[in-house]
């Protein structure tokens, strides 16, 4: 299980609670399909609250999703990573961010993130950059 958030209409983030793998799928399905009815909406604020939405493990490991179109979907992967030395403890923010063109694809990096620990879905993330 992971939670869901979305934004409002003012770009605020609205937390949903815990979701399944399935239904982390329906909700991707969801925001495609309302895709169609953005076509012309000129409120961009709007309009990103329509097409951007993710997942997370907690407030600083999270998956961002943006559909940009029926076929075109940019994943930002964020977590920090605790840096220790020998004074002080300092944290590192790992951000990164892909393209996609296949809806497959998108639920699979997406069941990547909901089934494995964030250390182990930073891997799997990488490897997907390096392609």
């Amino acid at each position: 299980m992971r939670e869901y958030y979305s934004m409002n209409e003012n770009l605020n983030c609205v937390d949903h609670g815990e979701v399944s793998i399935e239904e982390a799928y329906n909700l991707i399905d969801k925001y495609i399909e309302g895709q169609e009815e953005l076509k012309g909406i000129k409120d961009g604020e709007y309009v990103m609250s329509k097409s951007m939405f993710g997942f997370n493990v907690d407030k600083n490991t999270f998956i961002q999703i943006f559909i940009y179109n029926k076929e075109e979907f940019g994943i930002e992967f964020e977590m920090i990573i605790p840096k220790k030395t020998l004074f002080i403890k300092l944290d590192n923010v790992y951000q990164e961010e892909i393209t996609i063109y296949n809806k497959e694809e998108l639920k699979e990096i997406t069941k990547n993130f909901f089934e494995n620990e964030p250390e182990k879905f930073k891997n799997y993330f990488e490897s997907l950059i390096k392609k």
